[in-house]
């Protein structure tokens, strides 16, 4: 049961010309809430041009008293003549022979065998090689139809629904506006698109604002089914090149390309 229970989220949202606020549920708890105005801080800018202008420009110049002290001198300690003589008769610093240590290398026969025989390593594919192999035709249409299946999962991944969204205030010539409205009355007969009302701005009377809810609903059989059809496809994938690279190590011999995909290769390889 709990694979099928669909965990739901929804946003509820309005934008404009003064800013852009959005609310953030899951089930009915509100979990995050951003809000970000536009005129106010445009607003706030002036206001603190103006304020600028206003302050006084012969305002006289604070002054402040700073009491100087005194340069404090060093004070100087000053040896005595007996200290004096006591480090002239000092007995001088004995030297410390230090013994060489030679290091004695080894000769060649006694290291391992290891060392001696370097392991061979397979040879890498070189940067032709590489986009040769990527832009075969075969390979890249077998790649573009996945990468297709992947998007249709991810849209069937979440089951999306937009609830009382509306764009109003649209303002422009008449005409334009009357083909606005006939086209959007035609489109609410489908899906996602129908879920939208655009209101023209007749009168001049509004400013330009979208408002509406989109609700979310997901769960935990789709994320599973999701993981394990990506995961599959990007293997094929994976493996598909990985015996095409296998092949041209060992023959050296590289796919043939029409010319556009020769364009495209040399133009890759650029310097």
């Amino acid at each position: 049961m709990l694979l099928l229970f669909p965990f739901a989220f929804r946003i509820d949202f309005q934008a404009g010309e003064r800013g852009v606020r959005a609310l953030f549920f899951f089930f009915k708890k509100k979990v995050y809430e951003y809000e970000k105005k536009w005129k106010e801080e445009a607003g706030s800018k002036e206001l603190a041009v103006d304020s600028e202008k206003l302050e006084p420009q012969d305002a006289p110049p604070m002054v402040e008293a700073v009491a100087k002290k005194p340069a404090e001198t060093p004070k100087t300690e000053h040896l005595e003549a007996s200290d004096s003589g006591a480090g002239n008769e000092s007995e001088p610093p004995t030297e410390v022979k230090s013994s060489s240590v030679v290091e004695v290398a080894k000769p060649d026969d006694e290291k391992p065998a290891d060392e001696k025989k370097p392991k061979k390593e397979k040879r890498k594919l070189s940067d032709r090689e590489f986009w040769t192999i990527i832009l075969t035709p075969d390979f890249d249409a077998r790649a573009f139809k996945y990468i297709l299946k992947i998007l249709k999962a991810v849209l069937s991944l979440f089951r999306v629904r937009f609830r009382d969204c509306f764009v109003e205030g649209v303002r422009t010539d008449y005409q334009t506006m009357g083909y606005i409205a006939a086209v959007n009355g035609f489109l609410k007969a489908y899906s996602y698109v129908g879920d939208w009302d655009l209101r023209m701005d007749w009168c001049n009377e509004k400013e330009l604002r979208a408002a509406g809810s989109v609700h979310l609903s997901i769960t935990l059989l789709r994320i599973f089914c999701f993981t394990l059809e990506t995961l599959v496809l990007a293997g094929i994938l994976a493996f598909s090149f990985w015996r095409r690279r296998a092949h041209v190590i060992k023959t050296n011999e590289l796919p043939q390309l029409g010319f556009i995909r020769r364009r495209i290769l040399e133009f890759i390889l650029e310097d």
